[in-house]
């Protein structure tokens, strides 16, 4: 009786643990003209490498024979022989592990070394090359980052003395981009949709600079987040993306940007920016104002002399006056 199929479904691609073989599909970068798909018979398969984490998810990662583990997140997310998966999807992942991890050992002998490679295909692998250093950010810039749902946002909560700085977005969760986009005195945290829990509309939350506290940037294997933190909104050094609870969890959070652990290089030189203008913001509220106009101060002394050399005011009353709009 043959067995019944196994399969998990992650983020970045699906894998199904066949009678003598692995399926795997991805999608996302490894297929964006379309999915790349790859049947492994489990003779070639050495070993797996399956790591979870309570903040980041996890990956599955399957080791052919002769081949070198792969551990730095930026490679495993490129590798054909590994699955991505957030921490609400391990369960289907433990069982396929299990279930595989059974497989080779009763195979009872070493993993054979493919004699042809099974790597992808040249095309899939060019579309999943490394993005250029001098290629324009998509999550980091000017407005052209923000979708016309978060233009369409900004420029109701702005008024025409405000220009945009800089804008800073999430990649789409649910369909949907959250952005923090800073003006001259304040940053707009912007969060649209069913992700945010607002579905039917979105939450525009103003800071101002003066009362930032700070900028934490947390990160783990794969996500992070962006908090702005103030006296109301303290920042909690981590926050657990795959909560069930909204007070958690930082597509929910007001003060939070959800990013991407491997687009941190993007954000970095804006949040730079950022935080010069806060402590810039500071400075100035820290600067007492003038009391009054020197300007208004000289004509209002000249009409007291004036008021004495008429005899108005007497020499006495002139230098009390005079003290009063000095003091």
């Amino acid at each position: 009786m043959q067995e019944p199929r196994i399969r998990a479904e992650g983020t970045n691609g699906v894998i199904e643990l066949l009678q003598d073989s692995v399926l795997l599909q991805h999608k996302g970068r490894f297929g964006q003209q379309g999915e790349a798909t790859k049947e492994i018979p489990i003779k070639y398969i050495e070993s797996i490498k399956s790591e979870v984490n309570f903040f980041d998810g996890g990956y599955l990662q399957l080791l052919l024979g002769g081949q070198q583990e792969k551990r730095r997140f930026r490679r495993l997310s490129k590798d054909p022989y590994t699955v991505l998966f957030t921490y609400g999807q391990r369960k289907p992942f433990k069982t396929l592990t299990n279930a595989l991890e059974q497989r080779i050992a009763e195979r009872g002998r070493p993993a054979e070394v493919p004699e042809t490679s099974l790597e992808v295909e040249p095309e899939a692998v060019s579309e999943a090359a490394d993005v250029p250093a001098t290629s324009v950010s998509k999550v980091a810039g000017g407005v052209e980052v923000l979708s016309k749902k978060l233009k369409k946002l900004t420029e109701q909560n702005t008024n025409q003395e405000e220009d945009i700085k800089f804008c800073l977005v999430s990649r789409n969760i649910g369909g949907w981009s959250q952005a923090i986009v800073a003006l001259n005195d304040r940053l707009l945290v912007i969060k649209p949709g069913m992700a945010a829990g607002a579905t039917f509309g979105a939450r525009v939350t103003s800071f101002y600079y003066r009362d930032i506290t700070g900028i934490e940037v947390n990160t783990g294997l794969m996500q992070g987040v962006i908090e702005i933190n103030t006296p109301s909104y303290q920042g909690t050094a981590q926050k657990d993306f795959w909560s069930t609870g909204k007070n958690n969890n930082p597509h929910y959070i007001t003060n939070c940007l959800p990013i991407s652990k491997q687009e941190l290089k993007d954000y970095k030189p804006y949040i730079d920016r950022l935080r010069t203008m806060i402590r810039e913001a500071k400075q100035e509220r820290g600067t007492p104002p003038p009391t009054q106009d020197s300007g208004n101060l000289v004509a209002q002394l000249e009409k007291l002399a004036s008021l004495r050399s008429s005899g108005v005011l007497s020499e006495d009353e002139f230098q009390q006056a005079k003290k009063r709009l000095l003091s």
